[in-house]
């Protein structure tokens, strides 16, 4: 049957539109609604043939009251997109490291052994990590840190140097 509002096709037994949900009016002959039986309450015998047509009881008719309201409309939900999983960009450990040994040459120049070795360690370690995060900017960050190592390192290593030189003179 054809919904007399929209226009749009429903079943035969159909009580309000499938599109619009308004409520079909009035009796539809020859539809399966006119000839759907109701089925009996709880406790009271099932209606048979016999007593559902002539010379039985006939079945109880609904009581006469407001009528009911259209079924909710159920709109199609939008769905959020679904984004690939984002791993953030974890700082290089070789950066961190050539900074921690870069640190170390410059706070302990004093002594030219550890401050020399540490000195180009740090350089070295911090020179491919600043590579590496060049090489994977999407991945990898902590240049920062890798040129902090480099400058701390030089100058670690050039005070390791100096103090080499003040305690072979002395």
């Amino acid at each position: 049957m054809f919904c007399e509002q929209c226009g749009a096709l429903n079943s035969d037994d159909a009580l309000f539109c499938n599109k619009c949900g308004s409520p079909f009016s009035g009796e539809v002959t020859g539809s399966v609604r006119a000839e759907k039986k109701e089925a009996p309450s709880f406790g009271q015998p099932p209606i048979s043939s016999a007593t559902a047509g002539s010379g039985g009881t006939p079945p109880p008719t609904p009581t006469a009251g407001p009528p009911l309201p259209p079924p909710p409309q159920f709109q199609q939900f939008m769905r959020h997109p679904v984004y690939p999983a984002y791993a953030a960009p974890r700082a290089d450990g070789l950066c961190v490291a050539g900074m921690v040994l870069g640190i170390v040459s410059l706070a302990l120049f004093f002594i030219p052994l550890i401050a020399i070795s540490c000195g180009v360690l740090g350089i070295i370690i911090s020179f491919i990590g600043i590579k590496d995060v060049q090489r994977e900017p999407q991945t990898k960050t902590g240049q920062g840190m890798g040129v902090a190592g480099l400058v701390t390192g030089i100058l670690g290593y050039i005070g390791g140097v100096v103090m080499a030189m003040v305690y072979l003179t002395s």
